[in-house]
C-alpha cells in the first residue's frame, strides 16, 4: 500500500482508500483498497474499492466527497446521499481525470460512463510545452472540496511544478481556475498530491487563511519523498501566498510522511483538519524487507493547526495525534526517580509489546550526558532500534541502521532533530501561559499595532514567546544567536525577552515565591530546636571582571570564577521552596548586611527563627554553626549541633545548584551590571521557575 486516498467521514464511519495492489507487494497497476473505522485507529478491510480496466491501467491518487445537494444527480434514495471519487485515471503514463460514485456508503463503486471528467489534452495551453510526450506530462492526485463562499467545488491537482486550480457546479463539468507555484517553494522534485485547507483565522482585512500543502517526490528534506506547506488567502478560485516565495516550510522533518491528505466531511461539531500520510519513502519502498507479509503502512491520524508565532510574526503548522488514539493505551509500567549510569542495567528488560507510547523525562543533565533508548531488540541483541538523546547537541536521535541483521537501501539510516529544551514539560509551560494570558495578549496587539506592515492579525495566544524566553533563561545563548535563528533584529530580541520577564515577574513570582502569612504560628521541628523556620544563604552569579578600578574592588567575590560576582540573598523553607528573594548587591557585601537591609529579620523572634551559616554570625534570632573555642575542640554536643544545622542547610545548598541550572544564573552574565532591578527581577523569575518544578518533582527529605 501507499498513498490515503478518499479519506471521508460518513454516518459515523471513517473511510480510508489507498493505493494498493493485491496480489504482491509492488506498485504495479493500482487498485483502490479500502478500509472503515470508528475512531481512526482499529480499522475494518474491505473489499477492493476501485480496479483498474486492464493491467496496463492504474487508479492513481485522488479524492472523496459527499454530493449532499445531488448535483450530479446520481442519487437514487434519499436517506443514502452518493459518495464520489475523483482520481487519476493513467495508462502508459498518460494521466486524466476520472469519477466513480458509490450509493450503499462506499461498500461498492460504479465507474462514470462519460469519464474522463478533466481530459489531459484540455490542459494543454500556450504556455505549456506541446512537444512533450504525455508520459513526462504531471497531471495528477486531485483533491475536492467545497467552497462555501463561492457555493462551488474546488478541484486542486498536481501539474509536476505548480498546482492547478479548477472550479465546477456539479462536479462533472470543470473548468481551469487559475495556476500557483511555478516559483515558490521548493522545487527539487515533483510536485504530487497536493490538499487545500480552511482555518477560522483571518489576515488584517478579514480574509480566511488557508494552507496549501504540496508532496515533493525526491530531494525533501530528509532525502527521497517530503512535503511542503504555503499559507496563504484562497477566493475560490485563486490562491495567494502570504510568505515569500523563496520560503520553504517542511511539514515533517523525517523520511516517512508522504502523500498526506486530510478528511472530508468531518462534523462542524468536530471541526478538526485530520490527515493521514504514507509512513514511506520512494527512495526504499519497493525493497522494503517486511514482504512478502505486507509492505507500507499509514501513519497515525494527526490533527493540523494553523498556529501564529508572534516571535516570527508568521503562521506555522501545528501537529499532535488524535485524542482517540489514547483510547487504545493502556499503562503498562511506570519507572521514577532512577539513577542511570553507562552501567546501569536495562530498566525495560521486562516490557514486550508490538507497540509503545513513551513519555521519559530527565533530569540532571550536563553537556556529556547522552540516554539511549532501544526497541524491539531481538533475543540475541542483533537487531534494535535506537532513540538517542544527545545533551551536548541539544538532539534527539532515531537510528534504524540496526533494525534489520541486512542493512539494506536507504531505509537503514539515522536521523536527528533539534530539540528546544526550556527546563520544563508542557504542561508546566501551558500553566505558566495561563497565569499571564492577558499580559502576552496585551502586550501582542500593540506591538501588531505599533507593526503596520504586519499583514496578518495574530491569534492571541503567543506561546511562543514564552517558550522562547524560557530556553534563553535556560540555556542563556546570546540575543544575537536568537535573532540569526529567527531572523530578527537584535534590538526586537531584547525587547521581546525584556518584556516577557517582566510579564513573569509581575504574574508569576508573586504567586510562586512568597513567605508563609502563618509564619508565626507554624513549627517545623527539625535540627536542634523545634521553631526554625527559614533558611538564609548568598548566591554569587559571576560578572566579568570590571573596567573601573573602584568597580573591581566593590563586586570582588573570591568564590566566583572570574573573581567578580553579584550577590542575591536566597530564603527557603524545610520543603525546599524558595520564599524570598532580596536585591542583588555587590560581590564584596558582607551576608550579614544583606540580611539586615532585606527585611527577613522583621518576622524572627523566640518561635521564628533563621538558620544560615557562619557567615550571619552576630543576630540574636538567626542561627548559625558553634564555632570552634580558641584553643579547644568542639565538644560532642557542639558537633552533633553543628551536623544537624549543616544537615537542615542542605536544602538551601541545593536551590543553589537547581537555580546554576539556569544559565542566565550559572554562567557569567553578560548584561548591564549596574542594572540592579533587571538581575533582581530576572533571579526572582527564575526562582519562581525553581519552585514551579519542585511542585512537580518534590525533593524526598
Amino acid at each position: 500500500m501507499n498513498d490515503p486516498n478518499g479519506l471521508i467521514y460518513y454516518e459515523n464511519e471513517w473511510h480510508l482508500f489507498y493505493q494498493h495492489y493485491p496480489l504482491e507487494p509492488q506498485a504495479k497497476n493500482i487498485h483502490w483498497g479500502h478500509a472503515v473505522s470508528r475512531d481512526m485507529i482499529a480499522w475494518t478491510d474491505l473489499p477492493i474499492a476501485l480496479t483498474p480496466d486492464d493491467e496496463n491501467t492504474g487508479i492513481w491518487s485522488g479524492s472523496a466527497v459527499i454530493d449532499w445537494n445531488n448535483v450530479t444527480g446520481l442519487q437514487q434514495i434519499s436517506t443514502v446521499h452518493p459518495m464520489i471519487a475523483i482520481y487519476t485515471w493513467q495508462k502508459r503514463g498518460w494521466q486524466e481525470q476520472h469519477m466513480a460514485y458509490s450509493l450503499d456508503r462506499g461498500r461498492t463503486w460504479t465507474k462514470y460512463p462519460l469519464n474522463p471528467i478533466i481530459p489531459l489534452v484540455a490542459d494543454i495551453t500556450q504556455q505549456d510545452n506541446v512537444e512533450l510526450n504525455p508520459s513526462e506530462i504531471v497531471f495528477r492526485d486531485p483533491k475536492v472540496l467545497f467552497h462555501r463562499p463561492t457555493g462551488s467545488w474546488v478541484l486542486v491537482i498536481s501539474g509536476g511544478n505548480h498546482v492547478q486550480f479548477y472550479t465546477s457546479n456539479d462536479l462533472i463539468h470543470w473548468s481551469l481556475s487559475s495556476r500557483f507555484g511555478h516559483e515558490d517553494g521548493s522545487h527539487a522534485g515533483v510536485w504530487e498530491c497536493p490538499d487545500l485547507i480552511e482555518f477560522s483565522a483571518t489576515t488584517s482585512d478579514n480574509q480566511k487563511l488557508w494552507l496549501l500543502i504540496v508532496s515533493i517526490n525526491r530531494n525533501a528534506v530528509a532525502g527521497g519523498s517530503g512535503m511542503q506547506y504555503f499559507v496563504g488567502t484562497f477566493d475560490g478560485r485563486t490562491f495567494k501566498n502570504l510568505q515569500t516565495a523563496n520560503t520553504i516550510r517542511w511539514l515533517d522533518y523525517g523520511p516517512d510522511f508522504y502523500a498526506g491528505v486530510t478528511y472530508h466531511n468531518v462534523p462542524r461539531f468536530d471541526a478538526r483538519q485530520i490527515m493521514v500520510a504514507w509512513m514511506n519513502n520512494w527512495q526504499y519502498a519497493q525493497s522494503l524487507p517486511t514482504a512478502p507479509i505486507w509492505r507500507g503502512q499509514m501513519t497515525v491520524p494527526r490533527q493540523i493547526e494553523l498556529s501564529f508565532d508572534a516571535l516570527t510574526n508568521a503562521y506555522h503548522v501545528r501537529q499532535s495525534p488524535v485524542h482517540e488514539l489514547y483510547s487504545h493505551s493502556k499503562k503498562i509500567i511506570t519507572l521514577s526517580r532512577q539513577n542511570l549510569t553507562s552501567e546501569t542495567p536495562n530498566i525495560l528488560a521486562t516490557m514486550c509489546s508490538d507497540t509503545f507510547m513513551i513519555w521519559a523525562e530527565f533530569h540532571r543533565v550536563t553537556p556529556t550526558t547522552v540516554v539511549i533508548l532501544q526497541v524491539r531488540k531481538s533475543s540475541d541483541g542483533s537487531e534494535y532500534t535506537e532513540i538517542k538523546y544527545m545533551a551536548d547537541k541539544n538532539r534527539l536521535e532515531l537510528d534504524r541502521s540496526h533494525s534489520e541483521q541486512r542493512p539494506w537501501s536507504e531505509w537503514s539510516r539515522s536521523d536527528e532533530s533539534y530539540l528546544q529544551h526550556t527546563g520544563h514539560d508542557v504542561e508546566q509551560v501551558q500553566h505558566l501561559y495561563s497565569m499571564c494570558e492577558q499580559p502576552f495578549v496585551n502586550y501582542c496587539r500593540h506591538r501588531n499595532q505599533e507593526d503596520p506592515n504586519s499583514n496578518i492579525t495574530p491569534y492571541l495566544s503567543p506561546m511562543n514567546l514564552l517558550v522562547v524566553t524560557l530556553w534563553y533563561l535556560k540555556h542563556y545563548h546570546s540575543e544575537r544567536y536568537i535573532a540569526a535563528e529567527f531572523d530578527l533584529s537584535r534590538s526586537r530580541v531584547n525587547y521581546f525577552l525584556s518584556t516577557v520577564v517582566d510579564i513573569l515577574h509581575c504574574c508569576v513570582y508573586p504567586e510562586l515565591v512568597s513567605l508563609p502569612a502563618d509564619m508565626s504560628n507554624r513549627t517545623a521541628a527539625h535540627g536542634p530546636e523545634e521553631h526554625h523556620k527559614l533558611i538564609v544563604d548568598s548566591n554569587f552569579i559571576a560578572i566579568p571582571q570590571p573596567d573601573d578600578i573602584n568597580q573591581r574592588k566593590a563586586y570582588y567575590h573570591a568564590k566566583s570564577p572570574t573573581n567578580y560576582a553579584l550577590k542575591i540573598q536566597i530564603s527557603c523553607d524545610f520543603r525546599h521552596r524558595i520564599v524570598h528573594v532580596f536585591e542583588r548587591y555587590h560581590g564584596s557585601v558582607h551576608d550579614i548586611t544583606i540580611l539586615r537591609e532585606s527585611g527577613l529579620l522583621e518576622h524572627v523572634n523566640d518561635s521564628v527563627q533563621i538558620i544560615a551559616d557562619k557567615g550571619y554570625i552576630g543576630e540574636e534570632y538567626v542561627v548559625t554553626p558553634r564555632k570552634k573555642p580558641h584553643g579547644r575542640e568542639l565538644t560532642d554536643e557542639d558537633k552533633n549541633f553543628n551536623r544537624d544545622i549543616n544537615s537542615a542547610r542542605a536544602a538551601i545548598e541545593n536551590i543553589d545548584q537547581r537555580l546554576k541550572t539556569y544559565s542566565i544564573l550559572g554562567s557569567v552574565y553578560r548584561g548591564a551590571i549596574d542594572d540592579l532591578h533587571k538581575i533582581t527581577k530576572i533571579a526572582q523569575v527564575v526562582s519562581a521557575l525553581c519552585n514551579m518544578n519542585l511542585n512537580k518533582h518534590p525533593i524526598r527529605k
